[in-house]
């Protein structure tokens, strides 16, 4: 009897530990379990962090990228602005240039017109004057005419016959004329008696000699038929500009010579013009009365690489 009851005691002690065991066992078990999941929670969780930290990142990168966008427009655009700006002030400037040139060739034909009129209106009054001249003349010969025949007139209403000169008889006495001499004379003034000689036409004719190694001389031969003035002008794009140097001559033919060194030759050219002295002699007024020479419609003008 009481070897089946210690049978029975260890048989529900064997029992009663295994159920320990299996109790641990199972305690155990949904422990590990419970840190697996816990484990797997954590780690889905630091994915999950990982993932939402990298879509944060790629939301700033995004939005510098169209920061960066955006400012690279508005600089594209700016630029644009600035070459549409740029163009319109090159032809702003090429219209200025234009206009500027345009004025410049106005003012050189508005130089060459004043002076063309100026030319024109001293050879009127010139023409004038020789028209007044001429027109003394004519009535200082036609007074005079009449004179000479009031003159005849009265020599055939005398008792004084007429003489031919030719004729072998010799002259009788004058004392018994009872004609007096008629003085011939004009009521009108006689004009001045100028002794006409062929005048020289105006010219301009420049020469150069060499007298050393690097010597020149320039002789300017002058050719007027009255007080003038050789002008020295400035070249302003092919036509006569600033007034360099003035020299008064008269009427005939004069010599102008200038010495020149090869180093020191002009590199621009300069126009040697004839102006006539039209105004008070010895004074140069251009623009004014002293304007251009001009022979068959074209002005005296040399042009030349030369001192003056």
């Amino acid at each position: 009897m009481f070897k089946k009851t210690s049978k029975s005691f260890v048989v529900l002690g064997g029992l009663l530990v295994f159920s320990l065991l299996l109790a641990s066992c199972q305690s155990t078990i949904a422990s590990n379990e419970e840190m697996e999941r816990s484990r797997a929670i954590e780690a889905w969780g630091a994915n999950l962090t990982a993932q939402g930290e990298r879509y944060l990142e790629e939301m700033a990168s995004n939005q510098a990228v169209e920061a960066w966008g955006a400012n690279l427009t508005a600089q594209g655009e700016r630029y644009l602005e600035e070459m549409a700006s740029n163009q319109a002030v090159e032809a702003w400037g090429a219209n200025l240039t234009a206009q500027g040139e345009r004025y410049l060739e106005e003012m050189v034909s508005n130089r060459a017109v004043d002076a063309w009129g100026a030319n024109l209106t001293a050879q009127g009054e010139r023409y004038l004057e020789e028209m007044a001249s001429n027109q003394a003349v004519e009535a200082w010969g036609a007074n005079l005419t009449a004179q000479g025949e009031r003159y005849l007139e009265e020599m055939e209403r005398s008792s004084f016959p007429w003489i031919e000169f030719r004729s072998d008889v010799p002259a009788p006495a004058m004392e018994q004329a009872s004609v007096s001499l008629v003085e011939l004379g004009s009521d009108i003034p006689a004009p001045a008696t100028e002794i006409l000689v062929e005048a020289p036409s105006p010219e301009i004719q420049i020469s150069r000699t060499r007298l050393a190694a690097n010597t020149y001389l320039i002789v300017y031969t002058v050719k007027s038929n009255g007080p003038a003035w050789v002008v020295f002008h400035a070249d302003e794009f092919g036509y006569p500009g600033q007034i360099l140097q003035t020299v008064f001559v008269g009427t005939a033919i004069h010599k102008i010579a200038r010495t020149e060194v090869q180093g020191a030759m002009r590199s621009e050219q300069v126009h040697v013009m004839l102006h006539e002295d039209l105004g008070r002699i010895g004074l140069f007024e251009f623009p004014g009365p002293d304007g251009p020479v001009y022979v068959d419609n074209e002005i005296v003008n040399e042009i030349c690489f030369c001192p003056f």
